[in-house]
């Protein structure tokens, strides 16, 4: 069974980067996605830049080499500091929101994700 009152169907297009919705009118539900592993050579990300509609929190999860490191609710867009005192080779990122995220950005400082804008 499928119940439509609970179910958000909808699509983006080409270069639009809107998300639209198809028949509901109710609390939108907390989605996850997350990423594929990228491997680097040995790094510490400790920095990240987040946009999105912070109509409700983002919460941001950081795995590096399998272990998660970085378990935040995020309230605002903006570059954060993350944890550092480790390298990693393997890194994933994993996204909960129950609104829009335009942009998820990691880097080496925050000086490097300021000069990638």
């Amino acid at each position: 069974d499928v119940d439509s009152e609970k179910m958000v169907v909808g699509f983006t297009s080409g270069a639009d980067t809107e998300f639209y919705r198809y028949g509901y009118s109710g609390t939108a539900a907390t989605l996850t996605w997350k990423s594929p592993k990228f491997i680097t050579d040995p790094v510490t990300l400790c920095a990240l830049k987040i946009r999105g509609d912070f109509s409700a929190n983002i919460t941001i999860k950081i795995y590096a080499d399998g272990v998660l490191k970085s378990n935040t609710a995020y309230t605002a867009a903006g570059v954060y500091p993350l944890p550092s005192g480790y390298r990693a080779r393997t890194w994933e990122v994993e996204i909960s929101a129950s609104t829009r995220v335009d942009e998820v950005v990691l880097g080496t400082s925050v000086d490097e994700i300021k000069r990638a804008a």
